[in-house]
């Protein structure tokens, strides 16, 4: 098990990727894709250690690890940097390691799934750049439509050419996505979607769309590799030195101001916030300095906090 503190993450504006240390080792948080240790003749995987001078190859270019080092915070490996070797991506540790900071702006979350009382703001209206994660294969939310509309969803190909129309499959009670029924090719080919509250013509029966009301890419996550991740995430982090750290971030929030918000919440409220977090820092677009910026994936923190409970987490 690794042992930090997320105090560091914020540290990072003070160290440089350059000044690693050869003999530096560190703890692996999360693995997107395939990266192998050359070195060590073995897949770099979650929970496993590499060190600074570690050769490792990456399978593809988006495939990615966060890692830890105890003593300058975190950092994501990453196959952008690397040097192409035939199909594969090969560099050391030490060149392909940039420092990982995550933006603090709790208040650009989704609505929560109860009621979703506007589209754009839970889902967002970015086409092709904003996410929306999902846990799971579905993703169930409460929407009522004006008198005589439902909602259309229109999916969007990266071909630029294809696309999907279709209605919205409604249970009863909620809306449903499902990755199943509209993503059963995976969504890798799938530029974003957008969400129509589409009335019905009268002289043709088709729905006439209007302006989109939501645009996004649904990123679906698999339950149990987030649950076991986030896991051991929370085994080795002071939850509340953590939370209070991401809130501060930006200086935007005094320290009366981030107590009385923490006051407020729950335990399990704490973790669905840091599992958020944690979604960023995992599944979110990194610039060139190895900053994540947190607008760009949506979730719904109640749904979090669902997960979080039922997992027992």
């Amino acid at each position: 098990m690794f042992s930090f503190s997320l105090f560091f993450a914020f540290w990072l504006n003070l160290t440089s990727p350059n000044t690693t240390s050869y003999g530096e080792v560190y703890q692996v948080v999360f693995v997107q894709g395939t990266i192998m240790n050359q070195t060590k003749n073995q897949a770099i995987t979650r929970g496993g250690k590499i060190s600074a001078n570690d050769k490792v190859v990456f399978k593809s270019k988006d495939a990615k690890a966060v890692v830890i080092s105890t003593t300058r915070g975190r950092f994501v490996l990453e196959g952008k940097k690397s040097k192409q070797a035939g199909n594969e991506l090969v560099a050391f540790v030490n060149e392909v390691i940039s420092p990982l900071k995550t933006n603090s702006k709790l208040s650009t979350r989704a609505g929560e799934s109860d009621k979703v009382a506007d589209l754009e703001k839970h889902f967002g209206l970015t086409k092709g750049v904003s996410q929306f994660a999902i846990v799971g294969d579905v993703y169930s939310f409460k929407f009522t439509p004006k008198e005589n509309a439902k909602l259309i969803l229109v999916i969007h190909y990266n071909n630029g050419t294809k696309q999907k129309v279709t209605s919205m499959a409604f249970s009863g009670s909620s809306y449903d996505l499902k990755k199943d029924v509209y993503f059963k090719e995976g969504t890798e080919n799938v530029k974003f979607i957008e969400i129509y509250e589409a009335t019905t013509s009268k002289e043709n029966k088709k729905p006439v769309l209007g302006d989109p009301k939501a645009g996004f890419k649904p990123l679906f996550i698999h339950k149990e590799e987030l649950g076991a991740s986030f896991k051991e995430y929370l085994a080795a982090t002071k939850i509340d030195e953590a939370l209070k750290s991401y809130m501060s971030a930006d200086g935007k929030m005094k320290e009366t101001e981030i107590k009385a918000e923490m006051d407020k919440m729950s335990e399990n409220r704490k973790k669905a916030e840091l599992l958020f977090y944690f979604i960023q820092e995992g599944y979110g677009e990194i610039n060139e300095e190895g900053v994540i910026d947190v607008n760009k994936i949506k979730a719904d923190v109640q749904d979090l906090e669902k997960f979080v409970k039922e997992n027992k987490l």
